[in-house]
């Protein structure tokens, strides 16, 4: 099987590919810097106050959130991309049909999520970050980049199924002292229902992906440049 030269995803031709460089929706990875130093084009998930600070800002920004993205969240701090290594072909498939639906959405004039960070901070020390593809791409970020990224992170940020019960039972206790919008008896309940079935990946709620949309890739804070905004 040939390398792929471009990044190119599937129905969009190189006609296309030309626009979206002349729009600067399509980078080639110049002029762009490291997410390390991104201004305020971070939000300031869990500065300074470890977990608590990372739900409580999630919980801010997400109200809707259920237990099930609750979880989702704290698996993706303990584990990174790691379940892209599974099968890189699926992953990389799923990403360029990611990108080519939402650059026909911005193309087309959907409004989106208009009001998203380019980046939202997974762990209190801003190691790993969910980077929403929304802003990304609209700031001209480079759709192979962020792949590269996506996969390195995957090989260097081993799985913490310890960091996932610590944070966890943090999250029940901040739900014992309401806290958060969860009873601590129905996370506890979930946590141990995932744990007979090895944690597995998660999808977000139903609810979630109905109100929010989310499109985003989890990235090592200092594997990717990040487009100028």
């Amino acid at each position: 099987m040939k390398k792929r030269a471009k990044f190119l995803p599937p129905g969009v031709t190189h006609l296309t590919c030309l626009l979206l460089f002349a729009a600067g929706c399509w980078g080639d990875g110049s002029g762009q810097r490291p997410i390390g130093d991104e201004g305020g084009d971070v939000s300031a998930l869990g500065a300074g106050a470890g977990v608590a600070g990372l739900l409580r800002e999630q919980i801010a920004r997400y109200p809707e959130m259920e237990v099930q993205d609750l979880y989702k969240l704290l698996l993706q701090a303990a584990n990174g991309s790691a379940h892209a290594l599974t099968d890189t072909v699926s992953a990389r498939h799923r990403l360029e049909e990611e990108v080519a639906a939402l650059l026909a959405e911005a193309t087309g004039g959907a409004a989106g999520q208009g009001d998203e960070p380019l980046t939202e901070r997974l762990t209190s020390g801003g190691r790993l970050v969910r980077v929403n593809l929304r802003p990304y791409l609209a700031a001209g970020g480079d759709p192979e980049a962020l792949w590269r990224a996506f996969v390195r992170t995957a090989r260097e940020h081993p799985p913490s199924l310890d960091s996932l019960r610590v944070w966890w039972n943090e999250a029940e206790t901040l739900a014992a002292g309401g806290e958060l919008p969860f009873e601590r008896e129905a996370l506890r309940s979930f946590y141990v229902r995932q744990g007979l079935t090895g944690f597995p990946i998660a999808r977000h709620s139903s609810h979630y992906e109905e109100t929010y949309h989310p499109a985003y890739r989890v990235i090592a804070a200092d594997r990717l440049r990040l487009p100028q905004r």
